[in-house]
């Protein structure tokens, strides 16, 4: 096959487009068009002989979805790291783990829980590294404060993507030293790891704080359950402005009241959803459903 026939052409590459906002609400822009020859190439060869524009008819009319499981994991951004950013999960530490265990102590005084009386949700958690932080420094502070009547099943921490394939690795918990020295102290390694097969494991009782589950966050689907803090970082970028509208609206309703929502540094809600209040905190900024 000659680099012409491979090369994407206007055509296809728009209804290639189509289908990726379809099935994700992902905006692909035309100056990305290399970007979607680069990384469907190999689907396009495998289910169309190398014509994009019958891999994209493919895509239509396919409900495999295992096929559309590999084109999502082909064309989304996976990058992530164990305590992305720094300050967001400092502030998380600092100020927001203790006011979730006094709420868990009043919840338990009050009546007894037949639920994890706190409820976190980390979306687009890609291979785990965002909901494991979150639950490694849940830990850290139960065990610094033994005795207060709060334990780590008091901490239910739902992480969702729409990437099967990255959940199954997250599932797993197991990473490479690459993944490992990105964000994670020696510390923290030596204290929820243990090594194996050239590779570092999670331990079984901090993976059980958290469950992973397949969620596509542009379907109109209503919560299903509310949260006391929602992880939204470095994911609404991808997505146009009536997209990002229907997620914020859709978590905002996810929240209880007081609830937390976290996102990333370049992202916010100004102009597409006014019923967030903005607080700085340190510096982070976290958001609150009004």
């Amino acid at each position: 096959m000659n680099t012409s026939e491979k090369k994407i052409t206007p055509e296809a590459f728009s209804a290639i487009q189509a289908e990726i906002m379809r099935m994700t609400a992902i905006e692909i822009r035309p100056e990305k068009a290399y970007m979607i020859e680069q990384r469907l190439e190999e689907l396009a060869v495998k289910y169309a002989g190398g014509d994009f524009l019958a891999f994209s008819d493919h895509l239509r009319k396919t409900r495999d979805q295992v096929v559309l499981d590999e084109v999502i994991g082909a064309i989304t951004t996976n990058e992530t790291s164990f305590f992305r950013d720094g300050h967001p999960f400092s502030c998380f530490q600092e100020k927001i783990i203790p006011r979730l265990a006094t709420e868990a102590r009043a919840k338990k005084a009050k009546a007894p829980q037949t639920s994890p009386a706190i409820q976190i949700w980390s979306a687009a958690s890609s291979t785990g590294q965002e909901p494991y932080s979150i639950a490694m420094m849940i830990w850290d502070y139960l065990e610094a404060h033994r005795g207060t009547g709060v334990e780590p099943k008091d901490f239910f921490i739902r992480a969702t993507d729409i990437s099967s394939r990255v959940l199954e690795k997250a599932k797993g918990g197991v990473y490479q030293n690459f993944e490992m020295n990105r964000g994670l102290s020696e510390e923290r390694k030596a204290k929820f790891f243990t090594p194996e097969n050239g590779g570092w494991r999670l331990r079984e009782d901090i993976r059980q704080m958290v469950q992973f589950q397949r969620v596509n966050l542009a379907e109109l689907v209503p919560p299903s359950q509310v949260y006391d803090v929602i992880f939204c970082r470095n994911v609404l970028i991808y997505f146009n402005e009536e997209t990002r509208m229907r997620i914020l609206d859709r978590m905002r309703r996810a929240l209880v009241p007081g609830g937390i929502l976290f996102l990333g540094s370049s992202e916010n809600t100004y102009h597409i959803d006014h019923l967030f209040r903005r607080e700085s905190s340190g510096t982070s900024f976290v958001y609150y459903p009004v």
